[in-house]
């Protein structure tokens, strides 16, 4: 889900997010749980001579991919080589779908968040992590082959039961993070059918707040909390 700009600023052309912190967006949404999705990159270039302020809260970015927040279409899908962005897709029934996304008119769509699919000239395949119970990770993007932080979602093959993993890296002695195919193991030792790999890096993030004790959170490699693009939130209805 990616919140709506700021009414009354002024963006540069292609940007339809500003950078906010999961621990900020999911306290001040009252989130049951929150985590980063899609990649973006910046719509702001500083000016000659002056200094790249690097991810910082605020700053308008261009979303990569199919982004939809309550049924309105936040970042469209990308077509490469034929095919669309891997895909989160939650559904107003009440389940849910993985797959490739080229298309923004299914009925009944709620939310959606995406991975990245193929490069340009298809060097790269950009696959689905996990492919029908398949580890595909060795195919997926990015930098399949590389330990780094994950953010991950799978679903059961049913379609009703959600899996969220962000796994932490970059920090020799605590995580060193993971190879795609070791987190597409990781998602179908968990139960996923299929599964996507979302932004990982800098941007894993992940905030637990049960409402009755203590959250938990990961341990962000930058050592604080990175303001991302958009993310995925979900809220339990307590009884």
């Amino acid at each position: 889900m990616t919140a709506p700009l700021p009414a009354g600023g002024s963006y540069p052309a292609g940007t339809e997010a500003v950078l906010v912190p999961v621990s900020e967006w999911g306290g001040a949404g009252q989130a049951t749980l929150a985590i980063n999705a899609n990649f973006f990159s910046k719509t702001l270039t500083p000016s000659a001579g002056a200094p790249d302020p690097g991810w910082v809260k605020a700053l308008p970015v261009d979303l990569v991919g199919l982004s939809v927040s309550d049924g309105r279409v936040v970042s469209p899908p990308r077509v490469l080589q034929g095919r669309g962005d891997p895909a989160l897709l939650i559904l107003r029934a009440g389940r849910a779908r993985i797959g490739y996304v080229d298309r923004t008119d299914l009925p009944g769509l709620a939310c959606a968040v995406a991975g990245i699919g193929p490069t340009d000239k298809g060097a790269q395949p950009g696959t689905l992590l996990v492919t029908g119970g398949r580890n595909t990770g060795a195919t997926a993007r990015v930098q399949p082959a590389a330990r780094h932080p994950r953010t991950a979602a799978g679903l059961t093959a049913d379609g009703r039961t959600l899996i969220l993993v962000v796994v932490d890296g970059r920090q020799p002695g605590y995580s060193v993070g993971l190879k795609l195919p070791e987190l597409a193991d990781l998602l179908i030792e968990l139960g996923a059918a299929d599964a996507i790999n979302l932004d990982g890096g800098g941007s894993s993030s992940f905030l637990y707040q049960p409402g009755n004790g203590p959250g938990i959170t990961n341990r962000p490699s930058d050592g604080h909390w990175r303001p991302v693009g958009n993310h995925l939130g979900v809220w339990l209805r307590r009884r």
